[in-house]
């Protein structure tokens, strides 16, 4: 578990992280989300001890990082994939890491399997795609089979089949009781792997919510319908709690009823239906839509 009390972070007058309080809890994928500069490295640095807070607290596992005697086996985790000795193989790194650390040299073996790596740990990783490096920083990540598991930006460089291997181990990890914490910027991917999103914006806590809670504040959803009369279908659906939007000719997007509710009012006055469907907004709209006012770099094409 991660544990951030009033976690603050000043550097000179620039703050950081203001003043953010969130629980990482064990047994689902918790996502990190913000637009650049909102402070999400900045707090994976304090919460690995490799920043010092300002003000606050951060705790793995019930412990300042720097607190636990062996730091490997309660927390693994991929901040720069690429801060590897170039001259090193990918398993003398890890080998190195391990008897540093007091862990079996069998677990070298065994994360380099896990990580798709075995076939080029004798390779200098000097030499390795940016796509083999995130691998090889998951592997250091897992070493120590830690409780707790934090990436940053893991599926960066990755191929599909590397996307669709940190989900499936994401997924898999959480589903063995650990705490799993990754950021990234792919909005499709965080939306079909992360059961729970920590949202940041100019160092400030925006939402702290589980994945389909925030799709749902974001105004996302909603039932697309498309009849010959869609304009008494409207009219019949108007009311306090409800929008309907002319999407185009004969669509309608209304939000704030249940299909089943379109469907009934529909049948009731003998209104042809050629589509019903339940819609909601992406991941990505929802996240532009939460953040419009908290992101630092907004190009001129960028809507308020």
């Amino acid at each position: 578990m991660i544990e951030l009390h009033g976690l603050t972070k000043r550097y000179g007058e620039r703050l950081a992280v203001d003043d953010v309080t969130v629980t990482v809890r064990p047994g689902i994928v918790t996502g990190f989300l913000g637009p650049n500069g909102a402070g999400k490295s900045t707090t994976m640095r304090m919460v690995l001890g490799l920043d010092r807070p300002t003000a606050g607290t951060a705790l793995v596992n019930g412990k300042p990082y720097a607190e636990h005697r062996d730091p490997l086996r309660q927390v693994g985790a991929l901040l720069e994939a690429r801060a590897l000795h170039p001259g090193r193989t990918a398993r003398a790194h890890l080998q190195a890491l391990a008897a540093t650390a007091g862990l079996p040299r069998r677990r070298v073996d065994t994360v380099l399997e896990l990580a798709g790596l075995t076939a080029v740990a004798g390779k200098r990783v000097g030499g390795f795609s940016l796509g083999m490096g995130q691998r090889l920083g998951v592997a250091t990540a897992l070493l120590g089979d830690p409780a707790t598991v934090v990436l940053d930006e893991p599926v960066n460089g990755l191929d599909p089949d590397g996307v669709l291997w940190i989900r499936t181990l994401a997924r898999r990890l959480a589903a063995e009781g650990r705490t799993v914490f990754f950021s990234s910027h792919l909005m499709a991917e965080m939306a079909v792997t992360a059961d729970h999103l920590v949202v940041m914006g100019r160092g400030r806590l925006v939402a702290d919510v589980p994945t389909a809670e925030f799709l749902h504040r974001a105004g996302g959803d909603g039932v697309r319908v498309r009849s010959p009369r869609a304009t008494e279908l409207a009219g019949l659906l108007a009311g306090p709690d409800v929008v309907v939007e002319s999407a185009e000719r004969g669509v309608l997007l209304v939000r704030g009823v249940p299909p089943e509710v379109v469907g009934d009012r529909a049948a009731e006055a003998g209104i042809a239906l050629h589509e019903l469907t339940p819609v909601q907004a992406s991941l990505e709209e929802a996240f532009m839509a939460l953040t419009a006012d908290e992101r630092e770099y907004r190009t001129e094409e960028q809507p308020a």
